[in-house]
């Protein structure tokens, strides 16, 4: 069976890890995996708390009611013009202003939309804020300020009707004192008519008697006002009771409407002087002598001028009346137009002023003939409950979805850029060498331990295979003190041994060490004497009775490790055994151990698992391969169950 590492296919991948070391690590800290999943889940559950966003909404309901005649209108186009008069600039600042918001116009007018109800009169002003109260606030803060935009609007008007009231008011005395003087002329010209009647009245014709009588009649007739003045009177009439009924007008202006009514209709009658003339006409026409009447031309005039001035003197009272009741809706409207403008006012404050203000001015407004108009609030804006819209699970999702992509890349890259190496598969990736055995960590207490005895008797297996023939000469060497290098070269030797082969093991001391005062010849005193011979410095392991070459009895020099000595005795060895194990020193203890490689035939890297970083274990080899030494394979000893098999030649 062939090493793994040595296949075209998995050379051809390339990675610098093993996936199956990664996923069976990432797999051991499922602790981790889940502490990392719940710290994402507090972080997304916190991001979408403190980042994301709720969208709440609220809306008060205003209602448009022209007035015509006293009653309301039906819905009217006129509402669709308010749509772009609650939004501009002068009332959002002042909501803005009046709620300390800091925020640009641009930001306050997108948050609200002004819309008007299908097939009514009713506009909807809808506010929508990340704060159900400040929605709320937005939206009632905002009608107040049209709605007082309106009344001022409204009170201007107002203003202009007592203006035109005081114009009116004047020009009517202009009129009043003009027909007194005209009266007292008419009076004059009548006295001087009756006079010259007294003396004329016998002496005039009864044919000219009878075309005056008939002048005079159509003179009178004329000055009596047609059916279609009364019609109007009446329904003029008709109108202001209506009006009178709802509180708009006063009972004045009922009352000379009536007057009105009553005089046009004595207009459309004969009178009894018309009677008169007519039985005179008769009596003149037939020859019949009758009593004439007293009357003259100018006291016709005088009688129709004094009706004028009466009529003039009720429009007189009766615009006054009007002026007056204008003037104290104007005073009484200019302070219900202050206290709504108060800032400390209370909402129920505010309601209760807005509802008077808002009767004063229709009081004045509907008294019109083109009527008034008012509005009225349907619905006040209350603080939603729930939002309209929430950016908070999404917000909260992303980053907890982001949180633990993150977590889970910081694992993952932990585990591919940690610098222990943990399996063979690993092992082999990162330094790019067969990797010849793995051993599994053992039982404690010097039990049996079948698994280990199998591993080792692969690993020799597969050691013989990388270093064939007779007399072969193999280093057992590692980077760093503990790593199990004596543990591999007494199990290769084992192993070798119940495959039938004579092996000695090498046990090269660390230089500098002091030897034990009680110890046998060794490796130190065949390099130090050369008198001495091999066979007086072997003697069998203690541990496994296999034979060793001990360390000596005197401090080794390790430059004695790259002569010619060294290896005379390495050839001495090799006429008596097949295979020479030599058990080096850590070779980053000494720059120079390394010499004693570049005797041997092959050098057996032992790694302890997830123990050395991959950089010791490369300055090693790279030490054994600058004194010449040829390093066939990699064996990582103590390699825990979860990763031994993966990437061994068992796997494949």
């Amino acid at each position: 069976m062939e090493p793994v590492a040595g296949k075209g296919g998995s050379d051809a991948l390339e990675l610098p890890f093993h996936p199956g070391t990664l996923v069976r690590a990432l797999l051991a800290r499922w602790l981790m995996v889940c502490l990392i999943a719940c710290l994402a889940a507090a972080g997304g559950v916190a991001a979408g708390h403190f980042a994301g966003k709720r969208t709440y909404e609220a809306g008060t309901l205003l209602h448009y009611r022209p007035l015509s005649s006293g009653r309301p209108s039906t819905p009217d186009a006129t509402i669709l013009s308010f749509l772009n008069q609650v939004k501009i600039p002068a009332n959002l600042d002042e909501t803005r202003r009046r709620l300390e918001l800091p925020v640009s116009l641009a930001v306050l007018g997108a948050s609200i939309d002004i819309k008007v109800a299908k097939n009514t009169t009713v506009l909807d002003m809808r506010a929508s804020w990340n704060d159900p109260s400040i929605a709320a606030d937005i939206a009632n803060t905002l009608r107040d300020v049209f709605l007082a935009g309106w009344f001022d609007s409204q009170i201007d008007e107002v203003e202009r009707m007592h203006k035109k009231a005081l114009e009116e008011g004047r020009t009517l005395q202009v009129q009043v004192d003009a027909l007194a003087k005209t009266i007292e002329e008419v009076q004059a010209r009548v006295n001087r008519e009756k006079e010259e009647q007294a003396r004329d009245v016998k002496s005039i014709h009864p044919s000219d008697r009878v075309n005056r009588l008939r002048a005079d009649i159509q003179e009178e007739r004329a000055l009596r006002s047609s059916e279609a003045n009364l019609d109007v009177a009446q329904k003029e009439l008709a109108r202001l009771k209506i009006l009178a009924a709802q509180e708009y007008v006063s009972q004045a202006q009922v009352e000379q409407a009536q007057a009105k009514v009553d005089h046009e209709r004595v207009f459309t009658q004969d009178s009894d002087r018309i009677q008169q003339w007519k039985q005179q006409l008769d009596a003149a026409e037939g020859r019949s002598v009758t009593p004439q009447s007293s009357a003259v031309p100018s006291a016709f005039l005088l009688q129709a001028t004094r009706l004028r001035a009466i009529d003039l003197g009720n429009q007189l009272v009766a615009q006054g009346e009007t002026r007056n009741r204008i003037e104290g809706i104007l005073v009484e409207a200019r302070a219900g137009q202050e206290s709504f403008r108060r800032p400390g006012i209370t909402a129920e404050e505010r309601r209760r002023v807005r509802i008077e203000l808002n009767g004063v001015l229709s009081r004045a407004l509907a008294a019109r003939p083109e009527g008034g108009m008012e509005f009225e609030v349907v619905a006040e804006a209350q603080p939603p409950v729930l939002p309209l819209k929430s950016t908070r699970k999404l917000v909260g999702i992303a980053a907890g979805a982001g949180l633990l992509a993150l977590g889970l890349l910081a694992l993952l890259a932990s585990e591919m850029f940690r610098r222990t190496l943990r399996g063979p598969g690993d092992l082999r990736a990162r330094l790019r060498r067969p990797v010849l055995g793995t051993l599994p960590e053992g039982k404690r207490g010097g039990a049996a331990d079948p698994a280990m005895d199998e591993a080792l008797r692969i690993l020799a297996r597969h050691v013989r295979r990388e270093v064939p023939g007779w007399g072969a000469r193999i280093a057992i060497a590692s980077s760093l003190p503990g790593e199990g290098r004596t543990r591999v070269a007494r199990g290769v030797a084992a192993g070798l041994v119940r495959r039938g082969e004579r092996v000695l093991r090498i046990d090269v001391p660390v230089p500098g060490a002091v030897p034990a005062a009680d110890a046998p010849p060794g490796l130190s005193d065949l390099l130090d004497d050369e008198t001495l011979v091999l066979i007086d410095a072997v003697h069998p392991d203690p541990e496994d009775g296999l034979p060793v070459l001990g360390a000596g009895r005197v401090p080794l020099d390790p430059d004695l490790l790259g002569t010619r000595r060294f290896g005379w005795i390495l050839d001495e060895a090799v006429a008596s055994y097949d295979v020479i194990l030599v058990d080096l020193p850590p070779l980053l203890l000494r720059a120079d151990i390394g010499q004693a490689a570049s005797k041997c035939d092959g050098v057996v890297f032992v790694v302890r698992a997830d123990a050395t970083s991959v950089d010791q274990v490369r300055r090693a080899i790279r030490m054994l391969t600058d004194e010449g030494g040829k390093v066939v394979g990699l064996v990582l000893n103590r390699a825990s169950e979860r990763y031994r098999n993966l990437g061994t030649w068992e796997e494949a």
